[in-house]
């Protein structure tokens, strides 16, 4: 993996073998480190992991802007990304969820609920005494 430019298949391959992981292993709940380590085994440059960093910093922005303007369509785009990243933050969870249970009620798509309600009880497996989960 080239350490100058870290893309969207390198980050499609990191989160497909975090999925992986996070499956084999559900017991064991993904950290930073753990997903560090992970990022390490795939290759994953110091410097391409800082880059990582930033692509989640950037997407957590933006989705949360979305949400603060209720355009949740775009809000959920933007957190899915962010939550795959760090899929052990639970305020991620929380605001991709919350996302999704504002297209829930501007649809009435029982899909978008049920994602609400599936990110709401993995924020809460993480951090149990989360208020807004």
């Amino acid at each position: 993996m080239s350490s100058n430019d870290f893309s969207t298949t390198d980050l499609d391959e990191f989160l497909k073998l975090v999925l992986e992981t996070q499956s084999s292993e559900s017991k064991q709940a993904l950290s930073e480190k753990r997903l560090r380590k992970i990022a390490r085994n795939v290759g994953i440059s110091d410097e391409d992991w800082e880059k990582l960093q930033k692509r989640f910093d950037d997407h957590l922005s933006k989705g949360r802007n979305f949400l603060k303007y209720e355009n949740f369509a775009d809000a959920i785009s933007e957190l899915k990304i962010a939550a795959a990243i760090a899929p052990y933050r639970a305020d991620v969870l929380v605001d991709c969820g919350k996302a999704y249970y504002g297209r829930w009620k501007e649809t009435n798509s029982n899909v978008f609920r049920d994602q609400a309600e599936a990110l709401f009880r993995k924020a809460l497996e993480i951090e149990p005494d989360h208020e807004e989960a």
